[in-house]
């Protein structure tokens, strides 16, 4: 009887250290995993800093030694335009800062709601805020119309402003496409910070 015992205390042991050693399992592949979304999180943050600012070095350029803009119209325009870029290159640094600060191997309720809190806040960028700075841009462009109209034909003007909408278009419809697949990502590590939470 006793060895009967002993052979089921030994089985009980085995079940056990297996269940931790598969716990362990779990919890590291779910850690590799957040870490892994939190670093192509931050790469689409980055990409957008680098790609914002080259547009806001252009236009600044642009506006300085080629089209060096006199009506007071133009110049509202122009500030329209770069304030917008501006402002949204601030809200992506933003959010890349404090996406570092988020610590991906802490597996707790707190780390759990900094992610929904983090989240909350990109969707605002890509909902109202990239919405207004898109509205702005726009209207700053059409503001430089009058005075491009002095020096290009009718036909010139239209073709510009055909452009700009075709070519808004195409970077919206680019836009929501990588907004997409951030949200796609940062629903993941919601997700996966939830089940960590669990696990552990």
């Amino acid at each position: 009887m006793s060895t009967d015992n002993q052979h089921v205390d030994r089985l009980e042991e085995i079940w056990k250290a297996d269940r931790q050693h598969s716990t362990t399992d779990s919890v590291a592949a779910l850690l590799d995993k957040v870490k892994e979304n939190q670093q192509k999180s931050e790469q689409f943050h980055i990409a957008t800093i680098i790609i914002l600012t080259i547009t806001l070095v252009t236009l600044v350029a642009f506006f300085i030694f080629v089209a060096p803009f006199q009506d007071s119209l133009s110049r509202v325009g122009c500030t329209l335009m770069l304030a917008s870029l501006a402002i949204r290159i601030g809200f992506e640094i933003a959010s890349l800062s404090r996406a570092r600060r988020m610590d991906a191997s802490l597996a707790s309720r707190e780390a759990n709601l900094r992610n929904i809190r983090f989240h909350a806040m990109r969707k605002l960028i890509h909902g109202p805020v990239m919405m207004s700075a898109l509205i702005a841009y726009t209207v700053g462009f059409f503001m430089l119309t009058p005075e491009f109209a002095e020096y290009f034909s009718g036909l010139a003007i239209t073709l510009i402003d055909g452009s700009y909408v075709l070519g808004a278009c195409v970077l919206g419809r680019h836009l929501r496409n990588v907004v997409k697949r951030e949200e796609a990502i940062l629903e993941e590590m919601q997700t996966l910070q939830a089940a960590l939470t669990q696990e552990v």
